[in-house]
């Protein structure tokens, strides 16, 4: 039995560099995207970024942005998020890169 029926009613062609707000729901906040090893961090940025997107602000609230699962994040947070993501970016290699920047 399916109790989740604003669900259903997530538009997908709301997308944003392959994001759709049906992406964001079980992330309570953005520290949760940035712990998730399970994806790459390019992938995080994009959710992160999506989050932080205007597409999901608050109205009445610009301080505000609402998750596809209606959780709510400070721009502030989302964009320390960010910045942490954009420091773990820094560290990674390229593909076919052997070598790390950390002297190996």
């Amino acid at each position: 039995m399916r109790t989740n029926t604003w669900f259903d009613e997530i538009d997908t062609d709301d997308v944003e560099d392959g994001v759709t707000r049906a992406d964001l729901i079980g992330y309570y906040h953005p520290r949760e995207i940035v712990a998730d090893m399970s994806l790459t961090v390019r992938r995080r940025r994009e959710l992160v970024s999506f989050w932080l997107s205007d597409f999901n602000a608050v109205r009445g609230a610009p301080g505000l942005r609402r998750s596809g699962s209606g959780v709510t994040a400070t721009v502030d947070d989302l964009r320390a998020a960010m910045a942490e993501l954009d420091a773990m970016a820094d560290f990674v290699p390229p593909h076919g890169d052997s070598s790390s920047r950390l002297g190996a």
